[in-house]
């Protein structure tokens, strides 16, 4: 008791003679942990979130291969409660969702995913996902933003179940590569 008594005395007479000398304290052992205080614990804390995060994902993700889907969709979404900013979650629950024909969540969680990670199949996903709902305008919309990324393979629209909802739009065959696009995949314009 009589130490923090002085560690208490001893940071109240640091602070008083910071306040009163500006920054000559700067070298100070007092004015040194302000700086620890105010700068690195704050980026430790982050860290230490990020891996929290990855852990719970890792958590979460292990439930779909030894638990039920309703396991790890509430996992998933629990993930995402708790760290809102982590787009793996977002993309992992959206495929979830998607599998368990919850087309309208799946949208939601694609969407936040593209949203915090944008990235050419987080634009399939969502156009994947409008197509499921049948929303044909959104659909191609998304789905043209995918295929001009040239960075998504569009024939694995064709083998998905949502396809059967836009192949009778003409716009439908201009997704995917023509004759020219096949003769020469690699060349880069």
């Amino acid at each position: 008791d009589s130490a923090r008594k002085s560690d208490v005395s001893y940071v109240r007479h640091g602070l008083s003679i910071y306040l009163e000398s500006g920054f000559a304290m700067l070298n100070s052992y007092f004015s040194r942990c302000l700086l620890v205080v105010w700068f690195v614990l704050p980026s430790l804390a982050l860290a230490q979130n990020s891996t929290s995060a990855q852990e719970a994902f890792q958590q979460a993700t292990a439930l779909l291969t030894s638990g039920t889907a309703e396991e790890a969709e509430a996992a998933l979404e629990k993930v995402t409660r708790d760290f809102p900013t982590f787009a793996p979650a977002w993309g992992t629950l959206g495929n979830l969702l998607r599998r368990a024909q919850k087309y309208d969540l799946s949208l939601a969680a694609f969407s936040k995913a593209n949203e915090l990670n944008p990235s050419p199949a987080g634009l399939f996903n969502v156009g994947l996902s409008y197509a499921f709902l049948n929303d044909r305008e959104a659909a191609f919309s998304w789905l043209f933003l995918a295929k001009e990324s040239k960075a998504v393979l569009m024939a694995n629209l064709d083998g998905s179940a949502a396809a059967s909802n836009l192949r009778d739009d003409p716009r439908y065959a201009s997704l995917f590569p023509t004759e020219a696009e096949f003769a020469s995949p690699f060349v880069e314009e």
